[in-house]
């Protein structure tokens, strides 16, 4: 009986009525959600890369990846990340958000090196 369900199973994946490559979007981004959320930092950036390449119009996942690039201090590849997401959704006011804490500027995290860690963070952590 297993057996039987598990031949069934790998007929459908092979006949392609496995999950949908936008379903399987969704589970990158769901995953790198996660990942982000523990500051899995890398493994979030490998999530977003896979849902991007399953779903190249997804602007959430561009605009969480260079969320997490500019967490890492990446701040050149979370411009162009968070710029691709507005591209994509001129409305996302997300992607303007992180695109605009990755900019060196007096709120950045990339020029506040001179500030104290305490409003580092809170600059760092701004949505």
């Amino acid at each position: 009986m297993i057996c039987r369900g598990a031949l069934i199973v790998g007929l459908l994946v092979l006949s392609g009525c496995g999950p949908s490559e936008e379903q399987q979007a969704r589970d990158a981004f769901d995953r790198g959600i996660a990942h982000a959320e523990k500051d899995q930092l890398d493994e979030a950036i490998d999530e977003y890369t896979e849902a991007i390449r399953l779903n190249p119009q997804c602007a959430l996942a561009y605009s969480n990846r260079g969320d997490a690039y500019r967490k890492k201090g990446e701040f050149d590849k979370a411009i162009v990340d968070c710029t691709e997401a507005i591209r994509l959704d001129p409305k996302d006011a997300q992607a303007l958000s992180h695109r605009g804490y990755a900019y060196p500027g007096p709120t950045s995290s990339a020029s506040v090196s001179h500030v104290s860690p305490k409003t580092r963070t809170k600059n760092r952590d701004h949505p």
